[in-house]
């Protein structure tokens, strides 16, 4: 019996009608369906209609030309209403999609926003890392350049990010002068090295702006998801940041380090990666 039902035929899913090709499909299966219920009523209420006199008697060809000619013009009717339909719902999942994109996008750096990362932060990550980065004393560019350049910061060090980092890794801007990256894939050492790597690329990045060369520092605190859930890999990961920035910025910490005491951390951050930053539980691993 369940192939009998039309649901079966006539699925009304928005993502279904993201083509034109879809609604053509969409609007014939209604006008089929239409013209098979349409004859189907139609052989059952004229003959019917006939034996109880609620209609003139007519002849077998007349009758068979009125049944056909009211399916006919049913089917017809009912694929023009349902192209219409079709179309309709092809713009509100349009709608829909860019709405959805645009509230998990970043406008500025073209980014994953707070929200996006937040559902992504959701999901199950293995062999995975969070890295959160914070540009240095961006006040002191906003205060200094303007926030037009500021912006231009913003923007430049975003597309380093996203060209360092692609998929499937996931790259997003949590506001002001915040991102965060879900590293995926490779030892922890690995991934640890890979921010490191663009943190000192970053470092000797200098962003143009109204011929002016404006240099960038950023501080990252990274913590690995080892089957954790994502707010207590967040966690982690900005207690790592925090240290970072107390111990000078312009570095690299892991969560495996926050027991470190925070006058180890001496004088500027080396130009490569630290074996200070590496401590023995990741070496084991890498």
């Amino acid at each position: 019996m369940n192939r009998l039902r039309p649901s079966r035929y006539l699925r009304i899913d928005p993502e279904v009608f993201r083509s034109r090709r879809n609604v053509h499909v969409f609007a014939l299966k209604a006008a089929v369906i239409a013209v098979m219920v349409g004859g189907a009523v139609d052989c059952l209420a004229l003959p019917v209609g006939a034996w109880f006199g609620l209609m003139p008697p007519s002849s077998a060809p007349s009758m068979l030309l009125t049944i056909f000619s009211a399916a006919l013009n049913a089917g017809l009717g009912a694929g023009i209403l349902a192209w219409l339909l079709g179309f309709v719902i092809r713009d509100l999942a349009r709608s829909k999609a860019r709405f959805r994109h645009l509230s998990r996008v970043d406008g500025l750096s073209g980014l994953l926003n707070r929200r996006g990362l937040n559902e992504e932060l959701e999901l199950d990550h293995v062999g995975a890392s969070l890295a959160i980065f914070d540009l240095d004393r961006f006040k002191v560019i906003n205060d200094t350049h303007g926030h037009v350049a500021g912006d231009q910061v913003i923007r430049e060090i975003a597309g380093i990010i996203r060209k360092l980092f692609p998929a499937p890794n996931v790259t997003a801007r949590l506001g002001g002068e915040e991102f965060a990256v879900i590293i995926v894939g490779g030892s922890p050492r690995k991934r640890l090295e890979r921010v490191e790597r663009i943190r000192a690329q970053i470092g000797s990045h200098l962003v143009r702006h109204d011929k002016v060369d404006i240099a960038v520092s950023v501080s990252v605190g990274v913590a690995d998801f080892d089957g954790r859930d994502g707010n207590a890999v967040y966690s982690a990961a900005d207690r790592a940041l925090y240290l970072a920035k107390a111990a000078g910025r312009d570095r690299v910490v892991h969560e495996a380090e926050l027991s470190r005491p925070l006058a180890s951390y001496q004088g500027p951050a080396p130009a490569q990666l630290p074996v200070l930053l590496l401590p023995e539980e990741l070496r084991a691993t890498a």
